[in-house]
């Protein structure tokens, strides 16, 4: 326990120093992009505001498809935060910590926590924006939206917002860290640059393809039970399939990690 807190402090210290400039753009990204759905949607409030970003595309409302940009964006920028760090560490200090710790699986685990740690601190952001934005342009409200009572199905505004929001940010977590953990161990299968775009294509490809193999079924809101009462997806099902594809993503990071060479990490 004790290599594994002092592993996880290190993580936590130097990824954050390694990717402060991404913290950065990431920061001006999200402002930017409740910017955009805040005027797209006006008049809004905040649940507008998360709901234009989280809740995904349900293709079949619309008989023109329209890529849901806001929403592949917003995963797309956790993974990037993410993208290499596992990798190059292995890379730069692998030889020396591994050989140091002389304990794999620790390591593994450390990192994965560290994943876990950035998304929920990159959820928090998330939120913590956009209060301070429905404060400052007056927008916060514990109730539905002319825009919403028009534009969502009475299913969804039968329910509380504060309900809705809350289910809507737990899906997109999970979703959002289902697709990091898959990023880290593609970063150490291939080069972290083809990790991305694999990922990146896995979140893009999910927002025309609805179908029950689709990602994106289990990351979109408008996807589940609560909008398309019982032909949509169970949230159940969101919590199962995103944990279990993050279960595989761990599992076998961790065997790829047991076998590697450490020696020939630099290599």
């Amino acid at each position: 326990m004790r290599k594994f807190l002092i592993l996880l402090k290190r993580d936590f210290l130097f990824g954050l120093e390694e990717n402060k400039g991404k913290l950065l753009v990431i920061f001006i990204l999200m402002i930017i992009m409740i910017k955009v759905n805040s005027s797209s949607l006006s008049p809004s409030n905040i649940g507008d505001i998360v709901l234009g970003l989280l809740e995904g595309y349900d293709k079949t409302k619309d008989e023109v498809f329209h890529i849901p940009a806001s929403w592949i964006c917003f995963h797309l920028s956790a993974v990037y935060i993410v993208s290499h760090y596992t990798a190059d560490d292995l890379h730069d200090h692998g030889p020396y910590i591994l050989t140091r710790t002389n304990n794999k699986s620790t390591w593994w685990l450390s990192k994965s926590v560290w994943i876990v740690m950035n998304v929920t601190l990159y959820y928090l952001l998330f939120v913590m924006i956009v209060l301070v934005w429905g404060f400052v342009t007056r927008t916060l409200s514990y109730s539905w939206s002319e825009n919403s009572l028009q534009r969502l199905p009475q299913s969804v505004t039968d329910a509380s917002l504060a309900i809705v929001l809350m289910k809507t940010i737990i899906i997109s977590f999970f979703f959002t860290l289902m697709c990091c953990l898959l990023q880290q161990t593609l970063s150490m299968l291939i080069k972290p640059i083809y990790g991305f775009i694999t990922v990146a294509a896995l979140v893009a490809i999910s927002s025309f393809v609805d179908q029950i193999g689709s990602p994106g079924n289990y990351g979109m809101i408008a996807r589940t039970e609560l909008f398309r009462n019982e032909e949509g997806t169970l949230l159940s099902q969101c919590f199962m399939v995103n944990g279990t594809i993050a279960a595989v993503s761990f599992i076998a990071g961790l065997l790829y990690i047991l076998k590697k060479d450490v020696l020939s990490a630099q290599d």
